[in-house]
């Protein structure tokens, strides 16, 4: 990912995950989303050029944007080629003044499970019991 040059959508099959990103700015924070696990994508839906979970939203509104999709296979991202990928991030995003982990349910999993790997990135309990809390009463 070192020849990254910016305004340019890409989008990388890696093993059962679709990987798509686009950069802006690099003095501008950058959004990593992971799809739930009620969005895989099929392979049909992929080869007909179908973006990840969250890719549209975030791009639409001018956020850098890195999205993993997992295909056809609910496999939480728990994968030694996703590990690796994310593990191989760490001197790009140093660029970026934050990031910020963005999921539900599978996609929520994987934020908080690569969270160590993701500098600058933690998960943030107050959050979470906060929402919980309004969810519940």
């Amino acid at each position: 990912m070192e020849d990254i040059k910016l305004n340019r959508h890409y989008r990388i099959i890696l093993n059962d995950t679709l990987i798509q990103y686009f950069i802006y700015d690099f003095n501008s924070p950058l959004m990593i989303t992971f799809s739930p696990a009620g969005k895989t994508l099929s392979q049909k839906e992929v080869e007909e050029g179908k973006n990840a979970w969250g890719f549209d939203f975030f791009h639409n509104k001018g956020f850098n944007i890195i999205s993993f999709n997992a295909i056809t296979n609910k496999h939480w991202f728990l994968c030694d080629s996703i590990n690796d990928f994310i593990s191989g991030l760490d001197s790009f995003l140093d660029f970026f003044p934050s990031r910020l982990g963005y999921g539900a349910s599978m996609g929520a999993f994987a934020v908080n499970h690569y969270a160590s790997l993701l500098p600058n990135s933690t998960p943030n309990c107050d959050i979470l019991n906060f929402q919980a809390a309004d969810i519940i009463s």
